[in-house]
């Protein structure tokens, strides 16, 4: 449910995640009504609570939703702090906080400390990138995002986030002028449309129509 919840506030609705993150904010607490020293659930509850608040919108405007984001931050802290096996988790939750309250240089800070400790994977060069990008340093936005795109490059898995880095880095590289950068990027995608599945051309529709309508 929590996963499912963020996944529906980043890329779809407001109102979905919000009902999901309902029903894991439920099983999060009964679990701490089990074991109110198992910190680990301090990352559940504190993630409900802060993106709750912020997406919930014109409910919270209206009084049916607290604004409870402070408390949110607060048990990811606690989470961060005390929790046996959740710690880092709790801090990758902590870096999109940071990127939502425009707190760019700490949320770098912390992505690169993280992505250094877990350097295989991209968990933590995406909400780096997505900070340079925000904080319009446009050179190390594209350095991220071009790394992140090579390696899908070379793993593309369905393509999902081929598209997503691709739109990302052809954004950035407009910013800095890298003509030949953007286009291949657009030869990128035209040479693997072909092995797009379908499901994923649907719902990246309008991010792949934009690179599909630029000059390759």
């Amino acid at each position: 449910y929590a996963y499912r919840a963020l996944w529906e506030s980043r890329f779809r609705s407001n109102f979905s995640a919000v009902k999901l993150g309902m029903k894991a904010r439920g099983a999060y607490q009964d679990g701490l009504d089990i074991d109110s020293t198992l910190y680990d659930l301090y990352v559940g509850m504190g993630t409900y609570h802060y993106w709750k608040s912020v997406k919930s919108g014109i409910l919270r405007s209206a009084g049916l939703f607290k604004d409870e984001r402070e408390k949110g931050i607060e048990e990811i802290e606690k989470a961060a702090d005390s929790s046996l096996f959740s710690k880092d988790a709790a801090r990758s939750a902590l870096i999109w906080i940071l990127i939502d309250r425009e707190e760019y240089d700490s949320a770098i800070v912390l992505a690169q400390s993280l992505y250094e400790k877990f350097p295989m994977g991209k968990t933590f060069l995406w909400p780096q990138a997505e900070a340079y990008l925000k904080s319009e340093r446009f050179a190390d936005a594209a350095r991220v995002y071009s790394g992140i795109r090579q390696s899908l490059l070379n793993n593309p898995g369905n393509y999902y986030n081929f598209i997503e880095c691709s739109y990302q880095l052809h954004k950035v590289l407009n910013e800095t002028g890298d003509l030949n950068g953007m286009k291949k990027i657009i030869i990128d995608v035209r040479a693997n449309f072909d092995n797009i599945p379908k499901e994923t051309r649907r719902k990246q529709k309008q991010k792949l129509a934009y690179l599909l309508k630029q000059d390759g």
